[in-house]
């Protein structure tokens, strides 16, 4: 423990402090899996959008990125943003649109 900072509780609390959350009626998260994964659920993710008619984007990185907002470290006032690297989200988000207009 370095002062009122308790490096383990940092850690533990990291998960709970992760932001998920929907925008927009929009969800957005990043899994972490093995290669071999991958087009399994892209494929259970199409068969789910096309039951449930919903448009969807998915890019593949093979890094992520943690972006951190510590208010306070000793507190356990802290948030954390989780993207895949080389600008997930936005590229996924550019499949999403490109659904969209194609249904319109």
């Amino acid at each position: 423990m370095l002062g009122a900072f308790d490096p383990q509780r940092y850690q533990r609390e990291i998960r709970s402090s992760t932001d998920f959350c929907k925008h927009d009626r929009t969800l957005c998260f990043v899994i972490d899996c093995a290669l071999p994964r991958i087009e399994a659920i892209r494929r259970h993710i199409e068969a789910c959008a096309a039951a449930q008619r919903f448009d969807w984007g998915m890019t593949v990185s093979d890094t992520a990125m943690m972006t951190c907002l510590v208010t306070s470290g000793s507190e356990g006032l802290h948030v954390h943003f989780v993207d895949g690297g080389g600008g997930g989200y936005t590229h996924a988000a550019t499949q999403l649109k490109a659904a969209r207009a194609a249904r319109a």
